[in-house]
């Protein structure tokens, strides 16, 4: 795990690098904290299923929610996906 002047100067490389993850960034602060917390490690095939499933919650009321569900997720694994890759962290399996 980085401090956190190791993790900002990762993310601050990162939004040199990529417009889109800034802006992802910007628009939810809570992205920031994701990646300090899960940065290290790519996004599993059972961590997406899992966020999808919402085992734990109530079923999608209607496929524009599941949609909308699907775009969040999609943000956030091209978005951890971009911080790895830039920062040296990803291997050519994700």
């Amino acid at each position: 795990m980085d401090t956190s002047a190791q993790f900002d100067a990762k993310l601050a490389k990162t939004f040199r690098c990529s417009r889109y993850a800034e802006r992802l960034c910007t628009a939810d602060p809570a992205r920031r904290r994701e990646l300090f917390d899960d940065g290290d490690s790519p996004f599993t095939a059972l961590t997406m299923r899992e966020v999808v499933d919402r085992r734990d919650q109530t079923p999608y009321e209607s496929e524009a929610e599941l949609r909308r569900a699907l775009r969040k997720l999609r943000q956030r694994v091209m978005l951890r996906l971009i911080f790895r890759d830039i920062n040296g962290l990803a291997n050519l399996d994700e």
